[in-house]
Protein backbone atom coordinates (compact mmCIF):
# COMPACT_ATOMS: atom_id res chain seq x y z
CA UNK A 1 0.00 0.00 0.00
CA UNK A 2 1.53 3.09 -0.85
CA UNK A 3 0.91 6.18 1.05
CA UNK A 4 0.82 9.57 0.11
CA UNK A 5 2.71 11.77 2.64
CA UNK A 6 4.66 15.02 2.23
CA UNK A 7 7.99 15.19 2.30
CA UNK A 8 10.20 15.49 4.80
CA UNK A 9 7.66 13.63 7.11
CA UNK A 10 8.78 11.33 10.16
CA UNK A 11 7.84 7.89 9.80
CA UNK A 12 8.87 5.49 12.62
CA UNK A 13 8.28 2.47 14.50
CA UNK A 14 6.63 3.89 18.20
CA UNK A 15 7.44 0.77 19.94
CA UNK A 16 11.03 0.90 18.31
CA UNK A 17 11.25 4.45 19.68
CA UNK A 18 9.63 3.72 23.04
CA UNK A 19 12.33 1.48 23.65
CA UNK A 20 15.18 3.76 22.75
CA UNK A 21 14.14 6.04 24.50
CA UNK A 22 13.76 3.98 27.70
CA UNK A 23 17.43 2.68 27.15
CA UNK A 24 18.76 6.17 26.95
CA UNK A 25 17.00 7.10 29.69
CA UNK A 26 17.95 4.52 32.02
CA UNK A 27 21.75 4.50 30.68
CA UNK A 28 21.86 8.37 31.19
CA UNK A 29 20.12 7.55 35.15
CA UNK A 30 23.26 4.86 35.21
CA UNK A 31 26.15 7.05 34.54
CA UNK A 32 24.52 9.72 36.77
CA UNK A 33 24.42 12.45 33.87
CA UNK A 34 21.60 14.53 32.57
CA UNK A 35 20.77 13.57 29.06
CA UNK A 36 20.50 17.02 26.62
CA UNK A 37 19.60 14.59 23.04
CA UNK A 38 20.34 16.55 20.19
CA UNK A 39 17.07 16.93 17.49
CA UNK A 40 18.83 17.64 14.42
CA UNK A 41 17.90 14.47 13.16
CA UNK A 42 14.43 14.41 14.09
CA UNK A 43 13.34 18.82 14.17
CA UNK A 44 9.94 17.24 16.10
CA UNK A 45 8.24 19.00 19.05
CA UNK A 46 6.30 15.91 20.16
CA UNK A 47 9.64 13.88 19.72
CA UNK A 48 11.51 16.39 21.74
CA UNK A 49 8.58 15.77 24.21
CA UNK A 50 8.65 12.47 24.69
CA UNK A 51 12.51 12.59 25.24
CA UNK A 52 11.66 14.95 28.32
CA UNK A 53 9.07 12.48 29.65
CA UNK A 54 11.60 10.01 29.70
CA UNK A 55 13.74 12.14 31.80
CA UNK A 56 15.56 14.30 29.62
CA UNK A 57 17.09 17.69 31.22
CA UNK A 58 16.86 19.51 28.09
CA UNK A 59 17.23 19.18 24.30
CA UNK A 60 20.33 20.33 22.23
CA UNK A 61 19.80 21.76 18.62
CA UNK A 62 22.10 22.49 15.80
CA UNK A 63 20.71 26.25 14.32
CA UNK A 64 19.45 28.94 16.23
CA UNK A 65 16.88 28.90 14.59
CA UNK A 66 16.26 25.26 16.19
CA UNK A 67 16.59 26.71 19.24
CA UNK A 68 14.04 29.49 18.33
CA UNK A 69 11.26 27.30 17.56
CA UNK A 70 11.46 24.60 20.53
CA UNK A 71 11.68 27.91 22.88
CA UNK A 72 8.52 29.09 21.28
CA UNK A 73 7.49 25.06 22.28
CA UNK A 74 7.92 25.69 25.20
CA UNK A 75 11.54 24.04 25.76
CA UNK A 76 13.50 25.62 28.79
CA UNK A 77 16.68 24.10 28.51
CA UNK A 78 18.74 24.44 25.24
CA UNK A 79 22.11 23.91 24.11
CA UNK A 80 23.54 25.14 20.62
CA UNK A 81 26.11 22.46 19.49
CA UNK A 82 28.04 24.70 17.64
CA UNK A 83 30.63 27.32 18.21
CA UNK A 84 29.31 30.55 18.65
CA UNK A 85 30.36 33.60 16.11
CA UNK A 86 30.13 36.84 17.87
CA UNK A 87 27.73 38.07 15.23
CA UNK A 88 25.01 35.40 16.91
CA UNK A 89 25.16 37.11 19.92
CA UNK A 90 22.16 39.15 19.84
CA UNK A 91 19.81 36.27 18.41
CA UNK A 92 21.31 34.04 21.12
CA UNK A 93 20.31 36.99 23.59
CA UNK A 94 16.72 37.14 21.90
CA UNK A 95 16.38 33.10 22.53
CA UNK A 96 17.65 33.38 26.49
CA UNK A 97 15.01 35.65 27.63
CA UNK A 98 12.11 34.75 29.69
CA UNK A 99 13.55 32.09 31.68
CA UNK A 100 14.99 30.26 28.68
CA UNK A 101 18.46 29.00 29.42
CA UNK A 102 20.69 28.58 26.18
CA UNK A 103 23.65 27.33 26.61
CA UNK A 104 26.65 27.88 24.09
CA UNK A 105 29.79 26.38 22.88
CA UNK A 106 33.03 28.95 23.16
CA UNK A 107 36.13 28.60 21.12
CA UNK A 108 38.04 32.01 21.80
CA UNK A 109 38.76 34.24 24.15
CA UNK A 110 37.78 37.37 22.30
CA UNK A 111 34.06 35.73 21.24
CA UNK A 112 33.51 34.80 25.14
CA UNK A 113 34.45 38.58 26.38
CA UNK A 114 32.13 39.95 23.55
CA UNK A 115 29.32 37.62 25.30
CA UNK A 116 30.22 38.71 28.78
CA UNK A 117 30.07 42.54 27.78
CA UNK A 118 26.79 41.85 25.70
CA UNK A 119 24.79 39.62 28.70
CA UNK A 120 26.17 42.18 31.30
CA UNK A 121 24.88 45.40 29.29
CA UNK A 122 21.50 43.40 29.59
CA UNK A 123 21.77 42.40 33.29
CA UNK A 124 21.93 39.15 32.73
CA UNK A 125 24.53 36.49 34.35
CA UNK A 126 26.07 33.56 31.92
CA UNK A 127 27.95 30.60 32.63
CA UNK A 128 29.53 29.74 29.58
CA UNK A 129 31.48 26.68 28.84
CA UNK A 130 34.59 27.46 27.04
CA UNK A 131 36.74 24.24 24.65
CA UNK A 132 40.08 25.51 23.61
CA UNK A 133 41.86 23.33 21.36
CA UNK A 134 46.00 23.55 22.22
CA UNK A 135 47.11 21.65 18.54
CA UNK A 136 43.73 21.96 16.27
CA UNK A 137 43.21 23.57 13.23
CA UNK A 138 39.70 25.64 12.77
CA UNK A 139 38.09 27.47 10.26
CA UNK A 140 41.28 27.30 8.31
CA UNK A 141 43.55 28.39 10.47
CA UNK A 142 45.98 27.61 13.36
CA UNK A 143 44.00 27.58 16.71
CA UNK A 144 45.60 29.06 19.91
CA UNK A 145 49.10 29.69 19.25
CA UNK A 146 51.45 29.76 22.24
CA UNK A 147 49.83 33.76 22.56
CA UNK A 148 46.30 31.70 23.18
CA UNK A 149 47.51 29.31 25.26
CA UNK A 150 46.41 31.75 28.13
CA UNK A 151 42.79 31.45 27.17
CA UNK A 152 41.60 28.94 29.11
CA UNK A 153 42.43 29.90 31.55
CA UNK A 154 40.89 33.47 31.17
CA UNK A 155 38.12 32.02 29.87
CA UNK A 156 37.13 30.68 33.78
CA UNK A 157 37.84 34.36 34.99
CA UNK A 158 35.05 36.10 32.67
Amino acid sequence: MMLDIETPALLLDRAVMERNLSHMAEKAKKLGVSLRPHIKTHKCLELGRRQQAYGAKGITVSTLFEAQAFARGGFTDLTWAFPLDPTHIPHVQRIAQDGITLRVILDDLDTAKALARGTAAQGRVTNPRGQCRLDTRHGGRKRLDGRHRSETGQLHLL
